[in-house]
């Protein structure tokens, strides 16, 4: 009996135990059940509440730029699938963009909020515009960047921004709400006369950052026969004001991109300013050998620039150039007919101005080489009779490569260049000069720019040039002139 007795005693125990164990396992299923429960019905007001966006581009908008603009909203909002909408379009010969296209086919996307972008050089512009009644909300200008254009941080953060302006103005929070009655009733009698393109029976299609496969996309039926009766758009009657409007977001200013050659426009000025040294030598052939003028390097040199640029198109240009260069307080040593060494003032100038057809290999931000065909005179005047004085004018044929860097923050130009002298003038004391109708001269200059804000850049160059003219003498005339100059520049 007694065994017995703690036999049963023993089995409660384990009961008890294994009651216990069972118990425990099902609260926490149970609790991870209502857990998982409560997460998935917290999710889904916020799914319910994220707005449509029909978003649509222009066909000659670039791929890169389209996949910009669709990767930054598709991380904020839900964008609906438009290729019902972009097959609409096509069997109507509409534009995606165009304003019959977005007040009458978008519409019956049942998108919140309409985005279409248009890309035009260095920029993107985007129009919003009501998903019901096709009225605009609002329009942004974006800056582009790259050889394949894309969107910046900045132009990202203010595209989101805006969407979000016009989702509070009228895209959001139930859009049939704030149309007007007629906009509705216009809407209505669309629907009614354009049962055969109703999109509402097709399904409603979201994507989150690219369009759906082809087999799985909505097609509109084809269009009637008949020409289509116009419908006129809508006028949507003045929206109430609310007594407490959302403020806007605070958006990041676009800086030195939407004013420096990081986007350009078809029209652009550039003026610049340079100070530095250089030299400045001319040897005028005589009779009895060659007298010489030579400053040696000397401060301070002077330069001036501007330069004039057009956009014929898409990749070819078209730009003028004028350049002045001068030196101040020049000097060069002579001899005496005693013997006594001394130094005489002399003046020097230098002007080129020509034109220059160029082709741009891609992008604002990208390689361009330029062809410019002009004229250059410079002339060496002594203060003395003793001294010669000199003059030439030339032809210049100067082709120039522009290499931007550093997504155009860094400019680095190489301009060989060839002289075609057409015109000496020289003088010396008591001598008859013998010189040749025409020379030929070559040189080269390169600058490194670098923009520092805005339209501001800075910049070093360094410039040399040699001009040679045969005379009937032993030795020809040679004319060189040698810069170096620190450089400001400003677009206008």
């Amino acid at each position: 009996m007694r065994l017995r007795g703690n036999y049963t005693m023993m089995q409660r125990v384990s009961y008890r135990r294994r009651g216990w164990r069972g118990s425990w396992r099902l609260r926490t299923l149970l609790l991870g059940l209502c857990g998982w429960l409560l997460s998935a019905v917290s999710t889904m007001p916020c799914r319910a509440e994220s707005p449509r966006i029909l978003l649509v581009s222009d066909p000659d908008t670039p791929e890169e730029l389209e996949q910009s603009a669709r990767s930054s909203l598709s991380a904020a909002f839900d964008l609906a699938d438009a290729s019902a909408y972009l097959a609409a379009a096509r069997a109507q010969h509409l534009s995606p963009t165009s304003v019959a296209a977005l007040t009458r086919l978008a519409p019956k996307a049942r998108a919140r909020l309409l985005v279409a972008l248009e890309g035009t050089r260095g920029r993107l512009q985007v129009t919003l515009r009501d998903g019901n009644s096709g009225q605009v909300l609002g329009e942004e200008s974006l800056v582009t960047r790259g050889r394949h254009p894309k969107l910046s941080g900045r132009a990202k953060h203010k595209l989101t921004a805006s969407v979000r302006r016009a989702l509070a103005r009228g895209g959001d929070g139930g859009s049939a709400g704030r149309t007007s009655a007629r906009g509705r009733q216009a809407a209505e009698a669309e629907e009614d006369d354009d049962d055969d393109d109703e999109l509402s029976e097709q399904p409603a299609a979201s994507t989150k950052g690219g369009a759906a496969s082809a087999a799985n996309r909505a097609t509109w039926s084809q269009p009637a026969a008949a020409p289509r009766r116009p419908v006129a758009q809508p006028i949507a009657a003045p929206a109430a004001v609310p007594s407490d409007p959302e403020p806007d977001e605070p958006v990041a200013e676009e800086g030195p991109d939407s004013s420096g050659s990081s986007a350009p426009d078809a029209f652009a000025v550039r003026a610049s300013l340079g100070g530095g040294g250089g030299a400045r030598t001319a040897a005028v052939p005589t009779h009895a050998g060659s007298r010489d003028v030579n400053s040696g390097f000397s401060l301070p040199a002077l330069e001036l620039g501007l330069n004039i640029r057009y956009m014929l198109g898409s990749h070819w240009l078209l730009s003028g150039d004028l350049q002045f260069r001068t030196f101040f307080g020049l000097q060069t040593p002579e001899t005496l007919p005693d013997g006594t060494l001394t130094r005489t003032a002399v003046s020097s100038r230098s002007f080129v101005a020509g034109v220059a057809p160029g082709y741009r290999f891609g992008g604002p931000e990208s390689v361009d080489l330029r062809l410019m065909v002009g004229w250059a005179f410079r002339m060496l005047e002594s203060s003395v009779a003793t001294l010669p004085s000199a003059s030439i004018h030339a032809a210049v044929l100067r082709p120039e490569l522009r290499i931007p860097m550093a997504d155009g923050v860094v400019m680095l130009r190489v301009a060989p260049e060839l002289l075609i002298i057409v015109g000496v003038d020289a003088v010396v004391p008591r001598n008859v000069l013998a010189l040749a109708q025409a020379g030929v001269g070559i040189g080269a200059e390169v600058s490194l720019d670098i923009r520092v804000g805005g339209p501001v850049s800075l910049g070093v160059a360094y410039r040399e040039s040699h001009g040679m003219v045969a005379s009937e003498w032993s030795t020809g005339y040679a004319d060189v002139e040698r810069y170096a100059v620190g450089r400001l520049t400003v677009q206008l």
